[in-house]
């Protein structure tokens, strides 16, 4: 080949200054670029290791052992071999790890961020109330509008596992085959809200499946508003949720599905905390298979049921269904206690801290 461009341009001397021409300009915009893609990856380090150094001054340190930097041309993929964090979250010191993660970033949309994570995840807590461990076989983060404020979180990921124990929770357990979520403001609003979408597949607890007398996993869609959503890892968990609550903060569920056997739950309602910091609001829901766990609450489901059905025809509903007829359940909370449909149990909830 290099033959044939050397015969042609023998036979053409006048492509030659063209050649030449253009082939030098090839190099010139290579060496550019390069130098191009060195200073952003200087600046990216520099802006890590500057929140790293701020974080410090509010008691939070962060560790990126093994740091590397490849992506050259077109990205800038920053890595970290077993980072650690140590310092103060919500007001009480903890300690955490992960096994290792990758962020990338398109040199033309930097402000787009993708984060590969390696399992698993490890805190624990300076008193030992707190010890969790996540485990997974996927985990892809993307964060939106970097570096200024985060506008998008979005969380994919498959395997998941949890173990462990966190205060008045007591102990934690559950797995996940499939999670994904997203959070992001809504500019349109006025109250601050924090826009949510989650959805799990084949998820089980074995606290829920204690309740429900089952171990066939779940799916579950949850999307719905956080009004008054701030978050201030600086100041304690308890101020946080007060602030939170003196703002007017609540969640708006604007639908809840979730399908496990042959049990099935739709909701939608409000929710938020009153000033003993109990649960209060309430939720529309439909439900089906859920009549052993009314009986354990100490709720006649046939008293419930006839209440349904009537609503149901007065409301123009369906009466040749087929399939179980779904209960329509006024679920409230009011002062912690527990109260649904007409009946209002003897369920009073304990504060949430």
């Amino acid at each position: 080949m290099a033959a044939e461009v050397m015969d042609t341009l023998k036979r053409s001397p006048s492509l030659r200054p063209w050649l030449l021409a253009l082939v030098g300009a090839l190099v010139l915009i290579a060496i550019a670029w390069t130098v191009f893609w060195q200073l952003a990856v200087r600046q990216t380090t520099l802006s890590l290791d500057a929140w790293i150094t701020r974080e410090k001054a509010f008691n939070r340190n962060w560790s990126c052992p093994d740091r590397q930097v490849t992506g050259f041309p077109f990205k800038i993929a920053i890595a970290c071999g077993k980072p650690h964090f140590d310092g103060m979250i919500f007001g009480q010191h903890y300690a955490g790890s992960l096994n290792g993660f990758v962020a990338t970033a398109r040199l033309s949309n930097p402000s787009e961020v993708t984060v590969k994570v390696a399992s698993p995840f490890a805190v624990v807590s300076d008193d030992k109330t707190v010890d969790i461990n996540l485990a997974w076989k996927d985990l892809n983060v993307r964060l939106g509008g970097l570096p200024r404020n985060v506008a998008k979180v979005s969380i994919a990921g498959e395997g998941f596992s949890l173990q462990g124990h966190a205060h008045a929770f007591g102990l934690l357990a559950g797995r996940a085959r499939h999670v994904t979520a997203t959070f992001a403001p809504d500019a349109a609003r006025q109250d601050h809200a924090l826009h949510f979408h989650v959805i799990l597949k084949d998820a089980s607890m074995p606290a829920i499946d204690s309740i429900l007398r089952t171990t066939a996993p779940a799916d579950s869609v949850a999307d719905g508003d956080i009004t008054q959503a701030s978050l201030d890892p600086g100041r304690s968990l308890t101020t946080t949720l007060d602030k939170w609550r003196a703002a007017g903060g609540h969640i708006e569920l604007t639908s809840f599905l979730v399908n496990r056997g042959e049990t099935s739950l739709q909701a939608h309602g409000a929710l938020t905390l009153d000033s003993a910091h109990r649960l209060d609001g309430q939720l529309d829901t439909r439900c089906v298979g859920f009549e052993p766990v009314l009986r354990r609450l100490g709720v006649d489901p046939g008293l419930i049921a006839a209440g349904s059905l009537l609503a149901s025809l007065l409301g123009g509903g369906d009466e040749t269904q087929k399939g179980p007829h779904p209960l329509r359940l006024r679920v409230k909370f009011d002062s912690g206690r527990l109260s649904i449909g007409p009946v209002r149990t003897s369920i009073r909830l304990p504060p949430l801290y």
